[in-house]
């Protein structure tokens, strides 16, 4: 995942720190109050591919690809904790092209060239303002969704791509933007942004396409007007909660006006979160032992208990113990005697330990963690070349029926921030 935990991780830290202004300490008169239009966009952006690895380094001859993105985003203004702590953010969905055309890919001792072919891609995202003065506006985003593609990994007709081993694969995007008002209806932006593809191991080969570039940006409001500088801050005129103010409470007893921010507040602190599912993933052993696409996928009961703080609206962190039922053991033993890898030790148990980061909005939240195995006999691949810790990366859904303790999602599991194990898939419940 080319090193797609670690840059996510940090990038979920960045906009904890940099909007946990915006949590309930803050006075609500520094708070965003816009008037919520929808505003459809049209992107162009330039890219940049990535060579990773040695085999990428050999067999591309080209870096240059480029995307359009048409997309819809929606201004969050209700205003309650979770909006407060991320300062209103800017929800969207979106439809991305990719065209990977232009990239030259071969081998010198393959006779074909290798291509990736074009992208098709739907997402969800974020985008999170963190600084703004008069028009102007800057911030981070935040993408997540599946693509296909039109080219990928063969061994008769596109040998060398490594990169795309499947039609359908993750799609993630996160970089930086700064925008300007033109008038009510119009905003350019300028931004930057990294974008990764990656099958989470479900097929092979899985080595992932990796982009950076920039984007330039041109919305309109098509839902009434663009927010602007005055609908943003309270007026001269405005009424504001005098300290004598009163709102109601859950009980129907007034409360100070001081205190309607956490009464909002909806979280609890300490909880033990429990969770159960399936992982599935296919072996690098067999692939490059038949070097084919069609790679036997293994699924895999999986298991964590995860006590957790969360000491505020927007983040919890925690410890997790990570348990996995490695149904592959004995096909990896098969392929290290093949190989001629003798004398590693094989269980299908492995077990974990680490430390967990989790980042809230309503009921989704993103979460990261990285961990060390105490428990991983798996043969030789896992002792020379995985190393003894892993990395997690997902998204979650909390239903709010259950009071948002009951959740269904996924994560893909990593070593050495740069290459993907498997896909989870779990359900779970917060005590």
């Amino acid at each position: 995942m080319n090193r797609i935990c670690h840059i996510l991780l940090t990038t979920m830290m960045l906009i904890s720190t940099a909007t946990a202004v915006a949590d309930d300490s803050v006075p609500e008169s520094r708070m965003l109050r816009p008037t919520a239009p929808v505003m459809a966009g049209l992107s162009v952006h330039g890219g940049y591919l990535i060579p990773k690895g040695d085999h990428n380094k050999r067999v591309l001859h080209s870096y240059g690809m480029g995307y359009a993105d048409l997309r819809l985003q929606w201004k969050q203004t209700a205003d309650n904790a979770d909006n407060r702590s991320l300062n209103f953010p800017t929800l969207e969905a979106g439809l991305i092209y990719g065209d990977y055309t232009h990239i030259h890919m071969q081998d010198p001792q393959t006779p074909v060239p290798s291509q990736i072919g074009r992208e098709i891609a739907v997402y969800g995202g974020i985008q999170c303002d963190l600084w703004q003065h008069g028009p102007w506006r800057a911030g981070l985003n935040l993408q997540n969704g599946i693509a296909y593609f039109t080219k990928h990994f063969d061994p008769n007709r596109s040998p060398d791509n490594h990169l795309v081993g499947s039609p359908l694969s993750i799609y993630i995007s996160f970089g930086g933007y700064i925008a300007r008002k033109i008038n009510n209806q119009w905003e350019v932006a300028l931004g930057a942004n990294f974008k990764h593809i990656s099958n989470g191991t479900l097929n092979r080969p899985n080595l992932g396409a990796n982009t950076i570039g920039p984007e330039l940006r041109v919305s309109r409001a098509i839902n009434g007007q663009q927010p602007t500088a005055n609908t943003q801050q309270p007026t001269a005129n405005s009424q504001q909660p005098t300290a004598n103010s009163q709102q109601p409470t859950a009980n129907g007893q007034p409360a100070a006006a001081g205190q309607q921010h956490n009464s909002q507040t909806s979280y609890k602190p300490l909880y033990l979160e429990l969770s159960a599912g399936i992982s599935g993933n296919t072996l690098s052993d067999q692939f490059n032992t038949y070097h084919t696409n069609h790679n036997p996928l293994y699924a895999s009961a999986v298991a964590m208990v995860a006590p957790m703080y969360r000491y505020c609206q927007l983040m919890a962190s925690g410890i997790e113990m990570d348990y996995s039922y490695a149904t592959y053991a004995d096909h990896i033993r098969f392929y290290d005697e093949l190989n001629g890898h003798p004398g590693y030790q094989y269980s299908r148990h492995v077990l974990g330990i680490g430390v967990r980061h989790e980042f809230f909005y309503r009921q989704v939240s993103l979460h990261a963690g990285v961990g060390k195995y105490v428990y991983r006999h798996i043969g030789h691949y896992a002792a020379t070349r995985d190393g003894g810790t892993y990395q997690t990366i997902g998204l979650r859904y909390s239903f709010a029926a259950t009071g948002n303790r009951l959740f269904v999602g996924y994560n893909v599991k990593a070593h050495n921030f740069s290459k993907a194990d498997c896909m989870q898939m779990h359900v779970g419940w917060r005590i």
